[in-house]
């Protein structure tokens, strides 16, 4: 079997919760399946090499097209003019172009995109070949969720221009796949005729081990892309309103807000007590080692979280908010520490830098509740019978259209 993948993220270094899903997903599909990857080639040569020689090396044929700088209403135009009627940043004309060559060529038993912003750079039509959407979370929920927590027209008009971008990529596909249920009921709302089921990421376990001899005294972490909304909110909350109740009791305590890509806003956290702000990093799972108190201070979004579960795995104390585990099968008090209120969430945090055992505790029963269900190993082989099923379909529509 033959599968084309779209992903407009190169897959590489799989150092956040964007980018790593796809990179392990794909680690395992290469065992079972053979895949050709499209996607847009990164500015930083050593990763695209790098990357490029670890996908090759699984037995992937990798094309890239160079990422052309556009204007914001130059990049909107594009859109416009290739039939996309909602502009964003992450269109790439260049990109559609490959596709639709890719396409044209023939050969493939299916498609597998990587989240809307790669699927747009698909025909505005059904494909012929099964075509399986990897949806995550619904980002139009989360836009939802933002405007009714805080009313804009900016938010709203983000939150339609999503929603109708979701509604049309859904449609077409023949198969999409949410990371939690609560993502899979909005998305069925968006496009009650797709066959919409769930299938969260996962984490690679043989990346994520816990390595409690590296733990570092004091460390408290917090992960993820810093210029995605939600967890550039968390930074700052995390920062400037935890934080220094914490230093009170604590002042040898440091906060890492470790992520590429940090805004200004976040960035400019650095330069509070006991805050370091560290930019990309190589390896996550290093980070996560190093961490005697994981946390995850978001207050907004959607979709289950990576950083959790990836705590969760390499058998970390985390204190975390209610929205941060949506969709995950954690325990408030058996697995981890859940807090909305700050000072709350501050006193859970020096409570856990106080008792190594209740740390341990927390981190073994975690490791526990998460492991056996979200592997990504067992996860991604759980597409290859999908794109079996979706062929023999079109194999038969193919006889009966004959006939």
């Amino acid at each position: 079997m033959r599968i084309l993948v779209l992903a407009h993220a190169f897959p590489y270094p799989p150092n956040d919760g964007h980018v790593g899903p796809i990179y392990h997903f794909l680690k395992h599909l290469a065992t079972r399946i053979e895949m050709t990857m499209l996607t847009i080639r990164p500015e930083d040569e050593a990763a695209w090499r790098k990357g490029r020689e670890i996908f090759t090396g699984w037995g992937m044929h990798v094309e890239a097209v160079a990422w052309r700088r556009l204007s914001k209403f130059a990049r909107g135009l594009a859109c416009l003019r290739d039939g996309r009627p909602w502009p964003n940043r992450f269109y790439s004309p260049e990109l559609t172009r490959l596709t639709e060559a890719e396409l044209a060529r023939g050969g493939y038993d299916g498609v597998l995109s990587w989240g809307i912003m790669s699927a747009q750079h698909l025909p505005r039509r059904r494909l012929g070949i099964g075509h399986v959407l990897m949806g995550r979370d619904c980002l139009s929920l989360a836009h939802r969720r933002r405007h009714e927590a805080h009313p804009s027209i900016r938010e709203w008009l983000q939150w339609k221009k999503i929603a109708a971008m979701e509604r049309a990529l859904f449609g077409r596909a023949d198969r999409v796949f949410a990371v939690s249920p609560i993502d899979a009921d909005a998305m069925r709302e968006l496009a009650p005729n797709t066959d919409i089921g769930v299938l969260p990421t996962g984490v690679d376990a043989e990346a994520f081990r816990p390595a409690p001899e590296r733990e570092e005294a004091g460390v408290v972490l917090f992960s993820g892309v810093m210029d995605f909304a939600p967890n550039e909110d968390a930074a700052i909350w995390a920062a400037r309103e935890i934080w220094p109740i914490v230093m009170r009791e604590e002042p040898e305590a440091r906060l890492e807000l470790a992520g590429r890509s940090p805004t200004p806003e976040v960035m400019a956290l650095d330069d509070l007590p006991g805050v370091t702000v560290t930019g990309p990093v190589e390896r996550m799972e290093d980070e996560i080692a190093r961490a005697a108190v994981v946390i995850s201070p978001l207050r907004q979004g959607t979709g289950i979280k990576n950083k959790v579960m990836e705590g969760a795995f390499m058998a970390k104390a985390m204190v975390v908010t209610p929205l941060s585990l949506d969709g995950l099968p954690l325990t408030a008090g058996r697995d981890c520490i859940v807090e909305a209120d700050p000072r709350r969430f501050a006193s859970a945090i020096v409570g856990l830098l106080n008792n190594p055992n209740e740390r341990i505790r927390l981190g073994e029963s975690a490791r526990e509740a998460i492991e056996e269900g979200y592997s990504a190993e067992k996860l991604a082989l759980r597409l290859a019978p999908v794109f079996e099923e979706l062929r023999n379909k079109n194999k038969m529509q193919v006889t009966k259209d004959t006939k």
